[in-house]
């Protein structure tokens, strides 16, 4: 794992990939013009980020009040991480169901987002051996078709199955296929993919 610095802030490889993909995938839904998902997306980043941060007070209270300041510069692990995620997962289910708005679109800049993150985490990494390339053309094919077709609620469902074993694939050439990672994106794909289901049954 790489490390960053600017000034005094040192951060990993791959939370400069995450907020990169983040903010490239908010400023995507603006240019397919959709300001008020944009603003719901964004707070769904902010949520997962922050809630990862300050889940450090949940599993190291005591480590954590007699250091403050450690909060700027640790996290809550995989553990707070996934109290994140359920927190953002669940942010998002209530305003797509509240708000209306088609899963597919919320999935198109998900799936946006993931090829950008992991693009970016690669290249931060160093890492651009096979793994770089083969992800490279999966993910530029990937997005033509998102582009073309981020609207289409079934496309999008039949993309997310696709999406998830072409990235089970270039895990398992590099002997990833049972990382913290692809458990992640089976999580939250799994989610879209009901949601999706629900709509083309409407």
């Amino acid at each position: 794992m790489e490390w960053y610095h600017i000034g005094a802030f040192t951060f990993p490889a791959a939370w400069g990939a995450f907020v990169l993909s983040g903010v490239l995938a908010v400023v995507l839904t603006y240019l397919i013009k959709q300001g008020k998902l944009a603003d719901i997306y964004s707070n769904a980043l902010l949520l997962l980020l922050a809630s990862w941060k300050l889940s450090q007070l949940l599993f190291d209270f005591q480590g954590t009040v007699a250091n403050p300041i450690s909060l700027l510069y640790f996290h809550g692990g995989r553990k707070g991480f996934i109290f994140g995620l359920a927190l953002t997962l669940l942010y998002l289910y209530r305003k797509i169901e509240k708000e209306r708005f088609s899963t597919a679109i919320f999935f198109s800049i998900s799936v946006f987002q993931v090829m950008i993150y992991e693009l970016a985490n690669r290249i931060l990494n160093h890492q651009t051996g096979l793994g770089f390339y083969a992800s490279l053309v999966v993910y530029a094919v990937a997005a033509v078709f998102v582009w073309k077709k981020w609207s289409n609620r079934m496309w999008m469902f039949q993309m997310s199955i696709l999406f998830l074993l072409l990235q089970g694939i270039i895990y398992a050439i590099e002997g990833k296929l049972a990382s913290f990672s692809m458990l992640v994106y089976l999580v939250l794909f799994g989610m879209f993919a009901v949601l999706l289901k629900k709509e083309v049954k409407k």
